[in-house]
């Protein structure tokens, strides 16, 4: 079996000269046309055939050796030399980047959806069970929990069980969960999902959810671990989100409230890191801007730019939503029902089955999944900042911006996409050089370690396009790199990158 692929390529018009027979693919003839063939979408032997011939040797996706061969001016994925039979292991026996194609086989353990919710006591939860309809009283169908309540005398806590009212402060209380397991069942009605919670009332971002040393912080990261370990016994989990409804406490003091954004932005990066899945989509409560808290108003505002600023990530308002008569620092009922829905449809709204490059791009590092690096060659790669003057990514030397991505003679510009979930994804490509000068540029698409397609050299306005399809982890990311032409000279240099990453198949 072997992955899905086609290149073409569009160099423009030409006429030949007498004598000459016409390039194959329509390619026009190389200027010189006296040298020997070279893998660049030209006819550079004069033998009316295009890039004919050209193979090399490449490491494949199995990190083997292999065989890779040029069409339409780029190389193709590498094909391997003695490539195993697919059978159902759930491994790419083949080396192609798909899993299992073509097959039979017995059914796998079930995937389960895990969500993280995580926060003081308006994620505890105040909503009285008594004061639900019958509707909203009803277990929730294909729907799990798990809640640790730290110090709150719930007997409901620390077993997996289906939910349904009484995962509150205690058992006859209810929090955002309720709803929450609701909505995301009626939005994903073939998934089943596993709520993982761990709340404290009364407790600041400041101290005890600290990111890497809050003895909170540590519990949620201990129990995302330990359960999600436990889950993989009869279940393929995988975390798509985590919700977070904190910062009242860091809202009493003024020098708490001037930092939580900082503080928020920790959290949530090494979070990620630590939990493994470096771009989980992150949906964050905005406090009530009341008495209560003095400083309401600055932790409100530092979680909705952080929003603006880091993505995946939604702030979801609260402010609309009235809290108990007698007891004004917590929602009431009905508030909790509405607030649990709206933390389920911003979560499933970061999950999509299309991302567009470069109508995706914003301001925000990892909105739709995409970031923007720059890499000198054997160096990992350093993140590029978003200038809004310019509306571009800026590093060193490297840029990437909607219309043009421009790297330097000594930086690859590379614009990185990583699976929200795991799939079958058809990546398609159209990659253009805008270039005014300069001896051209290389693109490729690489996951990291391999390289899956290219380099492709573009000079004189050429458009090169490809199409990969690719069985994606959780997590894996595929990088699409530019660099400048092999004089090293970035002067002019510039691509336009189309790319469109579509789910044909989710990995349930």
């Amino acid at each position: 079996a072997r992955t899905d692929g086609a290149a073409t390529v569009n160099d423009g018009g030409g006429s030949l000269p007498d004598g000459r027979t016409p390039p194959a693919d329509g390619a026009a003839p190389d200027a010189s046309c006296d040298g020997a063939e070279v893998c660049d979408g030209r006819d550079n032997d004069c033998d009316g055939l295009v890039d004919e011939g050209l193979t090399r040797a490449c490491s494949d996706l199995c990190g083997g050796s292999g065989d890779q061969s040029c069409s339409a001016g780029a190389w193709q994925m590498c094909v391997p030399r003695s490539p195993a039979a697919e059978t159902c292991d759930e491994i790419d026996n083949d080396c192609d980047g798909l899993v299992d194609e073509e097959l039979s086989c017995p059914p796998k353990k079930p995937r389960l959806t895990v969500v993280i919710l995580a926060g003081q006591s308006n994620m505890v939860g105040l909503g009285i069970n008594g004061e639900l309809s019958a509707a909203d009283a009803a277990s929730v169908p294909q729907t799990h929990i798990y809640y640790n309540d730290s110090v709150h005398p719930n007997p409901n806590a620390m077993r997996w069980t289906g939910l349904r009212p009484g995962f509150g402060v205690l058992a006859d209380r209810f929090g955002p969960e309720l709803s929450f397991g609701r909505r995301l069942h009626e939005l994903w009605p073939g998934r089943t999902i596993a709520i993982l919670k761990v709340a404290e009332g009364a407790t600041a971002l400041s101290d005890r959810w600290a990111a890497g040393t809050g003895d909170l912080y540590r519990l949620l990261v201990q129990e995302v671990e330990q359960q999600m370990r436990d889950l993989h016994i009869e279940w393929r989990p995988q975390i798509a989100g985590f919700v977070w409804m904190q910062g009242e406490s860091d809202a009493i003091g003024r020098r708490d409230a001037a930092v939580y954004g900082t503080r928020l932005r920790a959290f949530i990066e090494r979070l990620r890191h630590d939990i493994g899945v470096p771009l989980v989509p992150i949906t964050a409560g905005l406090i009530v801007d009341q008495e209560l808290w003095p400083h309401a108003d600055a932790v409100r505002s530092a979680t909705s730019q952080l929003a603006d600023d880091l993505g995946p990530m939604i702030a979801v308002e609260t402010n609309d939503l009235p809290t108990h008569a007698a007891d004004p620092a917590h929602y009431d009922s009905a508030s909790t029902l509405t607030l649990g829905r709206r933390f389920a449809e911003a979560t499933a709204a970061m999950h999509g089955t299309s991302w567009r490059f470069p109508e995706d791009l914003t301001s925000a590092r990892g909105d739709g999944y995409w970031t923007y690096l720059e890499r000198a060659p054997g160096s990992a790669p350093t993140s590029l900042v978003y200038d809004r003057r310019s509306g571009r990514w800026e590093g060193m030397e490297a840029s990437v911006g909607t219309s043009m991505v421009q790297p330097s003679a000594r930086r690859a510009a590379e614009i990185a996409w990583s699976a929200p979930l795991a799939a079958r994804m058809r990546v398609t490509i159209s990659a253009t050089d805008t270039g005014t000068a300069g001896d051209g540029t290389d693109v490729e698409i690489t996951d990291g370690e391999h390289v899956l397609w290219g380099p492709a050299r573009l000079t004189g306005g050429r458009t090169v396009s490809h199409v990969l399809t690719l069985d994606m982890p959780q997590g894996h990311e595929l990088f699409f790199r530019t660099t400048s032409g092999p004089a090293g000279d970035a002067a002019g240099d510039g691509v336009r990158w189309d790319i469109d990453v579509d789910v044909l198949d989710f990995d349930e």
